[in-house]
């Protein structure tokens, strides 16, 4: 019963939101329409497609990317990264549009060292040292780097080797990591939900996001 209307009301905010485009205005637009619930990079809506066609003429399109940086001290580290702007094709048909803005906002979303982070903790080994997370790291960086990924500027400010020895100190406070005889033990629950409720659900659901963005990292 309530669909038509819902139907109709939908159609007259995209009608509204094409005006404003072809008036010069900037409108943004979220492609999944929600916050993803595991980290993985959602299913793109229909909306902006309709939209890009409902503009008089085919809009441009500037994409932008965010990566949070969690596993760390101190207040939650945000990454923006702002793509170069390209002009809509209204020759794609539905499934190649939303390929295009898939890839151009993944392309762009940076890596953070909570990424790395969390795949150690998920697929590392149970005992290891400082020196081991900080050399898989160091070899993950220059896969990232050869392929051109969207880093997280704090890689460039910090050896990799110091910024795990700092994480390593944060992550025991957590009861993520317990430090042993010779080196550490990885406490972190491996068959946690991911979420933002626990640090664990945290752990799993960067570890999610990063198999979207770098599916080709060397084993830990």
């Amino acid at each position: 019963k309530i669909a038509p209307a819902f139907r109709a009301t939908v159609a007259a905010q995209l009608a509204h939101f094409a005006t404003r485009i072809d008036n010069g205005r900037c409108v943004y637009f979220s492609p999944e329409g929600t916050i993803s619930g595991d980290g993985h990079f959602g299913r793109v809506r229909s909306g902006f497609f309709q939209l890009c066609h409902a503009a008089a003429a085919p809009p441009w399109i500037q994409s932008m990317a965010l990566g949070y940086d969690c596993l760390a001290p101190g207040r939650l580290r945000a990454v923006i990264r702002i793509g170069e702007h390209f002009r809509a094709d209204p020759s794609l048909d539905r499934r190649r549009f939303d390929a295009t803005l898939r890839r151009a906002i993944l392309a762009l979303e940076p890596v953070t060292p909570s990424h790395l982070l969390a795949r150690f903790l998920l697929q590392g080994p149970p005992a290891f040292t400082g020196d081991e997370l900080g050399d898989w790291f160091v070899r993950s960086l220059a896969v990232l780097r050869a392929r051109d990924a969207s880093l997280d500027p704090l890689w460039s400010r910090m050896p990799a080797q110091v910024l795990a020895a700092r994480r390593l100190r944060w992550l025991q406070r957590k009861r993520l990591v317990r430090r042993g005889n010779a080196g550490f033990h990885n406490t972190c629950p491996r068959d946690s939900a991911p979420g933002w409720r626990t640090w664990a659900g945290v752990v799993r659901y960067l570890d999610n996001n990063l198999g979207d963005l770098a599916p080709d990292l060397p084993p830990c």
